[in-house]
């Protein structure tokens, strides 16, 4: 249907790191509910701090981790640094944007929803 599942989860410890050319996220899931469930963890990079129009938040990855009830697992996304440029018309090349970044992590795109941790690129 419409993305919901009979059980519930809960996010916990997230940690976000740049390992060479990634931004890598990890962070906890445990399945809290009475049934085995299957959950979407999505990651969305903010670029609220751009000097440019970009959008404020955009889906940049996600996996799917299966959960018996009250199973935990870490969960670790891999979003390479390069799908953040931005396509620069004037100069007619993809930039990167050094600034401040906001990480979001969790089930869906509401920011209620989300776990947060800034990084400056």
């Amino acid at each position: 249907g419409f993305g919901m599942s009979y059980t519930d989860f809960e996010y916990k410890n997230l940690k976000v790191e740049i390992i060479d050319n990634q931004i890598v996220a990890k962070v906890t899931v445990k399945n809290i509910g009475p049934v085995e469930g299957d959950e979407i963890v999505q990651v969305y990079i903010d670029f609220e701090n751009s000097k440019i129009d970009r959008p404020l938040k955009l889906l940049k990855g996600f996996t799917r981790v299966s959960l018996n009830p009250n199973e935990e697992k870490e969960v670790m996304i891999k979003i390479d640094k390069d799908k953040l440029r931005w396509y620069n018309p004037e100069t007619k090349k993809w930039e990167f944007e050094n600034m401040e970044y906001s990480v979001y992590v969790g089930g869906s795109s509401k920011n209620e929803d989300l776990l947060t941790q800034n990084i400056t690129l």
